[in-house]
């Protein structure tokens, strides 16, 4: 409660991991202590709360903090229900993919409290919706020129493809028309010695 009225948001599974306590008694408390002291309903956490100390972790510099800051505010709205720090996850990873800054599942996961299945699941259900509406406005111009450029090197891997099979040689048959010539030579070479032993027999 201290954390949230100061501004130090902290996810109910990091204070439990700290505390060494299960994460739902630690919600159920929480609920509790609300209605005997009779506070005000305090700020729930949401995704751009987490995301500093997350990209810290990640030693992402302040540039792609911001970036990642402006992906989340569209990606929530994307994300309804889901809890704080996957959207978090998800928000980071999208960003990263799009600036190009290489950050595994498995670490952005590990760094934001959930695990690798569930950022999966995450990036999945954001696979579903159309890439752009995914990307602040303001890099819309910038996810097309990346497309554009995804395709052209689409397009020249497949025409490489196509050269390379044009020019690959056609199998020889020669094997085949050699081991034919062979078979007819021994069966020749067979019946002219039966030949020739019959006729020594004869005499």
């Amino acid at each position: 409660m201290a954390c949230r009225n100061e501004g130090f948001a902290r996810s109910y599974k990091e204070l439990a991991q700290v505390l060494n306590v299960d994460v739902k008694q630690l919600r159920k408390n929480f609920a509790r202590l609300q209605k005997v002291l009779d506070a005000p309903q305090t700020k729930e956490i949401v995704a751009t709360d987490l995301i500093p100390r997350i990209c810290s972790r990640l030693k992402l510099d302040y540039r792609v903090e911001s970036i990642v800051m402006e992906f989340a505010a569209v990606i929530q709205e994307h994300m309804v229900g889901k809890r704080p720090n996957t959207v978090a996850a998800a928000s980071i990873k999208h960003a990263c993919d799009f600036l190009e800054e290489d950050r595994l599942e498995k670490d952005v996961a590990e760094m934001s409290g959930i695990s690798v299945s569930t950022l999966r699941i995450a990036m999945r259900a954001l696979n579903k919706i159309a890439p752009i509406e995914l990307v602040p406005d303001r890099y819309h111009e910038q996810f097309r020129e990346k497309q554009r450029k995804a395709e052209e090197e689409k397009a020249r891997r497949a025409k490489r493809r196509r050269s390379k099979k044009k020019a690959a040689p056609a199998p020889s048959a020669a094997p085949s028309s050699s081991f034919s010539s062979q078979r007819v030579s021994v069966g020749t070479i067979l019946i002219t010695s039966r030949t020739i032993l019959m006729k020594i027999l004869n005499q």
